[in-house]
């Protein structure tokens, strides 16, 4: 997909890919936006921010450390064409392999197939979650129009996991320009405890290492609980600190600072969770075991 493309999904999905001059947006909060790509850097000479950012507030990623004043925390694979499952840790292979046995991967190409098979999967995800964002897919007719939007679009890739052929995971990925966006994921309790998500990752990572466009994975954005970033950092995915500019107006600093000073340095890029490394423009990763319960990127 061209960036242009990439939007033209946002907008259909939630609404959102807002663009101003040569830059798209995402309004990631009330009135406030970050770029729809936040991995990339921006010359803040050449920026224009979306108009209702002058009531909220804008954060972008720019190349110069010296005009950065907070960090946009990136989960990203960098190293992608030397992906083998050797490269994972023994536990991790175990797990990709025992999945391996009791599931298949292939493309869903079918709107109707995802409509009727993906619904109870993502109403299984729902209940063990409460994931929030868009919620309301949660309602049958909702989910279908959710369903007829992605397959409007024929440059994305949606996988399912399917166990003694019926459907227990989906992933949703998007290529734009160099970059994967392994955007979407969701799946049943019973296939999370089989290690479905180690096998779809491991098969994404898989087929994007003979894919010499593609440079990166990003994976969404870091978050300071546990658990929804830890899956992707005991993988081999990097917590990247990219130095950002960050702008809230006047009012939105003031209630922000006020009433949620813990949104503000979340959002200013601080890493608060035990163990974390704090320092400047550091890229982290660790080791253990942890399970995702959703994915954190968009659309």
């Amino acid at each position: 997909m061209s960036v242009g493309e990439y939007a033209a999904l946002a907008r259909a999905l939630d609404g959102n890919g807002v663009r101003t001059g040569d830059h798209y947006w995402r309004q990631v909060r009330p009135c406030f936006f970050r770029p729809l790509l936040p991995f990339q850097e921006y010359d803040p000479s050449a920026v224009r921010v979306p108009k209702l950012a002058a009531i909220g507030g804008w954060q972008y990623g720019v190349a110069d450390q010296d005009r950065r004043n907070s960090y946009l925390n990136l989960l990203l694979f960098r190293t992608v064409h030397g992906y083998a499952l050797p490269c994972l840790t023994p536990k991790k292979q175990r797990q990709v392999r025992l999945a391996a046995g009791l599931f298949t991967i292939r493309l869903i190409t079918n709107a109707a197939e995802f409509r009727q098979s993906a619904y109870p999967v993502y109403l299984a995800f729902y209940h063990r979650t409460r994931y929030k964002y868009l919620a309301e897919r949660r309602a049958e007719d909702e989910f279908s129009r959710w369903t007829d939007r992605l397959f409007r679009f024929p440059k994305i890739a949606i996988l399912g996991g399917y166990r003694n052929g019926a459907l227990e995971a989906v992933s949703v990925s998007q290529w734009v320009e160099e970059t994967l966006l392994y955007s979407t994921f969701f799946c049943n309790d019973e296939s999370l405890h089989l290690c479905v998500a180690d096998l779809m990752l491991h098969w994404t990572r898989s087929e994007v290492a003979r894919c010499p466009g593609i440079k990166q994975i990003f994976a969404g954005m870091h978050k300071n609980e546990r658990g929804l970033s830890d899956f992707y950092l005991q993988r081999g995915c990097e917590l990247v600190r990219k130095p950002a500019l960050f702008r809230l107006s006047p009012i939105a600093a003031a209630i922000v600072k006020w009433w949620f000073p813990g949104k503000h340095r979340m959002i200013a890029g601080h890493l608060e969770a035990a163990g974390q490394n704090q320092f400047d423009g550091v890229t982290s990763r660790a080791e253990g075991r942890s399970m995702p319960s959703s994915q954190t990127a968009r659309p």
